[in-house]
């Protein structure tokens, strides 16, 4: 696993080094992240694989994080070489691309590769407990002697969300190769054309497949926040102020700051750290990138643990007025 995690840095945050400074130039990273659909999915496969390293133990969402690591590590590769497809590149340089190098640079890609090997084999047996979670649920949800309401409105909404995602990358789909039959009418029917359906039909596949795991996840937890919730609303049915919900709420606030401040931090100090890199060495590769990863993977530590310090204090004063009003009360 951290074979994987390690051998897939280069290929995703490498790139800011031809922005310059990772400090100056913020807006520019945080485009280029966002308009760059393979930088993008590599981004969420780094932080996927990131948080099935980061926390301990057997988590429920664990097996959903490395099935999704696994999917969208692929389909990000289907995505580019429709990209590259639809920009005329040949066939071969367009594989040479996606899993080697581009043209004279250092192998990147190739890294990259290899990490996706290794999170596939490793995703084998997650894949099985996520098939058996969804059967469980397809057992619970359909076999029942009457079909209940909350069913029928789940099914309902993964249904419509799901074929309504569908038919509109399919109506782009057959839109875009509209265009580009026009491009080659002289020519006739042309290669590209073939792979941009064949290509287009898979990232539809994909994204169903991305959106179930993603549902099986939603409905298979739902009831353990539903019960905290219903809990919660009770609570504020208290007119009497007899109840205190200050620490319940606390410990959401303090989950979601603490999830956020690691997200934001574990994508800031690597293209922080390559763009430092890359202000002062361009995009030549020197042995001395290895430091600066070092360096600046430690400084962001120290800095992201003061942080959520900070914020652990802040919330541990609020949380100790409200026990001592509590304990006051009775």
């Amino acid at each position: 696993m951290w074979a994987a995690f390690l051998l897939l840095i280069p290929d995703t945050f490498f790139w800011y080094t031809s922005l310059g400074s990772g400090w100056s130039e913020s807006l520019e990273f945080l485009e280029l992240l966002t308009s760059n659909v393979y930088l993008l999915a590599s981004a969420i496969v780094y932080l996927l694989l990131f948080f099935v390293l980061f926390v301990k133990g057997d988590r429920i969402w664990k097996p959903y994080f490395m099935v999704l690591a696994a999917i969208i590590g692929v389909n990000r590769y289907i995505s580019s070489a429709d990209t590259w497809n639809k920009e005329g590149k040949a066939g071969k340089t367009i594989l040479n691309n996606l899993f080697v190098k581009f043209d004279d640079q250092v192998p990147l890609q190739l890294l990259s590769t290899i990490a996706t090997i290794l999170i596939i084999g490793l995703s084998v047996i997650e894949f099985k407990k996520v098939n058996t979670t969804t059967k469980a649920l397809l057992n619970r949800a359909f076999r029942a002697s009457t079909l209940s309401a909350k069913t029928i409105l789940g099914t309902a909404f993964y249904l419509v969300f799901t074929l309504g995602v569908a038919i509109l990358q399919f109506i782009a789909l057959k839109n875009n190769a509209g265009i580009r039959s026009q491009q080659y009418s002289d020519a006739g029917f042309q290669w590209t054309l073939a792979f941009g359906w064949i290509l287009g039909i898979l990232m539809i596949v994909f994204s169903a497949i991305i959106g179930t795991v993603q549902a099986v996840f939603f409905f298979t937890t739902i009831h353990i926040w539903w019960k905290e919730l219903v809990q919660l609303w009770q609570s504020l049915k208290d007119f009497r102020v007899n109840k205190y919900i200050t620490r319940q709420i606390t410990g959401y606030i303090y989950t979601y700051l603490f999830v956020v401040t690691v997200v934001i931090m574990a994508l800031l100090v690597p293209i922080a750290t390559f763009g430092t890199y890359g202000s002062t060495y361009l995009s030549e590769v020197k042995p001395v990138v290895l430091a600066y990863i070092l360096v600046g993977a430690l400084v962001g530590i120290f800095i992201t643990m003061a942080i959520l310090l900070a914020i652990r204090l802040l919330v541990e004063v609020s949380v100790a007025l409200i026990h001592i009003a509590q304990n006051t009360s009775r």
